[in-house]
């Protein structure tokens, strides 16, 4: 950049959102529990390990069931087979009577291979029962079981309990940290007006010849610190109160310009 390039700065000013009471620790806590996902994924450990004890205890219990199947096969060796019956008359000689006597005959035909639906049709097999189980041998591996997933439900809620604690010990500090973000802006403007008020005051002095131009430089060199300071606090303010919508579930918004 040329050093003859003038530099163009522009000031934003910053605006806080409107002060108002802060909720207290438990209306906070609230809150942010509602809105927390660790929190509601402790809840829904809790629950899953509730619901895996009574899982384990109905291994103690008889268990009845019930079975059904339906079979058939297919073959293409099957044929279809057809018969036919012919009568055959003899004579016999009785007495030198000539008695007819009637033979039948049975010739099994064999024909084409059997259609697949009627094969399947005339070899259906049905099976349909039930079975009753009830644990005897396993009653130990069953009540250990029991034990273990109890156990997992007291550690659930022992790591929901440090979890709880630890949100209000975050919420906590928040609350602390803005509350001591207000008065440190406080503060700072408080310091701002006694210095803008001394510099004035000195700056009539130097006018007047009294004080000399080291001393006019020395308090608006204080002057622009102080502004920098209110600067400063404003925005400390503004993240400790973003830390406090965190925990409220409201979203981040920038600072708006003018």
């Amino acid at each position: 950049m040329p050093i003859d390039e003038k530099i163009r700065l522009k000031v934003i000013e910053l605006q806080l959102p409107e002060a108002r009471a802060l909720e207290t620790l438990d209306e906070l806590y609230l809150e942010a529990a509602a809105n927390m996902p660790n929190m509601a994924a402790n809840r829904l450990r809790e629950e899953s390990a509730d619901l895996a004890i009574k899982v384990a205890e109905g291994a103690l219990m008889p268990s009845l069931g019930g079975y059904v199947s339906l079979t058939s096969n297919y073959s293409s060796a099957a044929k279809e087979r057809t018969t036919e019956q012919t009568t055959q008359t003899l004579f016999l000689d009785v007495n030198g009577t000539q008695v007819p006597v009637e033979f039948p005959t049975v010739r099994t035909i064999e024909g084409g291979t059997t259609p697949y639906f009627e094969q399947v049709g005339n070899n259906l097999y049905t099976n349909l029962g039930i079975s009753l189980s009830v644990p005897i041998f396993n009653g130990f591996q069953s009540r250990i079981a029991i034990e273990r997933a109890k156990l997992n439900l007291e550690l659930a809620k022992l790591n929901s309990s440090q979890a709880q604690n630890q949100l209000k010990a975050d919420i906590q500090r928040a609350l602390t940290d803005v509350k001591a973000a207000r008065k440190n802006l406080e503060a700072a403007q408080k310091s701002l007006a006694a210095t803008s008020a001394s510099a004035a005051n000195t700056r009539k002095r130097f006018e007047l010849g009294i004080v000399n131009s080291f001393e006019l430089s020395s308090v608006q060199n204080m002057l622009t610190s102080a502004a920098s300071s209110v600067v400063q606090a404003k925005y400390d303010l503004l993240f400790k109160l973003k830390v406090l919508d965190f925990y409220r579930g409201i979203g981040l918004n920038t600072p708006q310009e003018n």
